[in-house]
């Protein structure tokens, strides 16, 4: 009974368990390869959870998450999410399943409404199917079904889609991330360098409220 506690309040684990410690919580991590994706992996590790990370492509992508845990404790496991076995396979076993996965420009093998709708649809069935006890979505500030661009609109159609299939899950709508490795202030940096002055983008009164991905993992 006091894992399934801990697995439902996972916001409430003590983070100093350690690496060799088992805290009874199994975490099915997707979109982990991405800037906030090491993060949330790490704090994970730190508190002896076993994380499994779905990835598609080159394990080389996916080797410096090992070492954020123990021997074993960080389980790189080879993906597609076109394929709804290798996500059940993904997800058995989990009582956490924290997705993350997607990307503000799209790419030619996946567009947002596969990443963004159907993806997180088709994740949700499978958690229910599974009894996960918690699900946790990470989408975007401005998602609604009026945003002006399509990855804010597939943003909201994907919520809706995840809260028909599992409506229990927890849903995160970020802000802009920012750290070590993101493209925001890093991208600023470089123009501040090559251009004697940084241009307005948007209108002058367009305001940004970052969040560090330390706080948000």
């Amino acid at each position: 009974p006091w894992v399934m506690s801990v697995a439902k309040h996972i916001s409430h684990v003590k983070w100093h368990l350690g690496r060799s410690s088992n805290s009874g919580i199994t975490a099915t991590v997707f979109g982990a390869t991405g800037f906030l994706g090491r993060y949330v992996v790490n704090r994970l590790a730190r508190a002896g959870a076993r994380v499994v990370v779905p990835y598609r492509g080159d394990d080389y992508d996916v080797r410096h998450l090992r070492q954020m845990g123990d021997l074993g404790q960080v389980v790189p496991f080879e993906v597609s999410i076109r394929s709804y076995e290798q996500m059940q396979e993904a997800v058995a076993g989990s009582n956490v399943v924290i997705n993350m996965l997607g990307k503000q420009v799209e790419p030619r093998r996946f567009d947002f409404e596969q990443t963004n709708v159907f993806f997180p649809r088709v994740l949700g069935s499978i958690c229910a199917e599974m009894d996960v006890d918690r699900l946790i979505h990470f989408s975007a500030l401005g998602a609604s079904a009026s945003a002006p661009s399509k990855w804010l609109r597939t943003k909201h159609e994907g919520e809706v889609a995840l809260m028909e299939e599992f409506p229990t899950a927890t849903i995160l709508k970020l802000a802009t991330v920012v750290g070590p490795e993101e493209k925001f202030f890093n991208k600023m940096g470089e123009f501040a360098k090559m251009l004697p002055a940084l241009p307005m983008i948007g209108l002058p009164s367009a305001k940004q409220q970052p969040g560090h991905c330390l706080d948000v993992a």
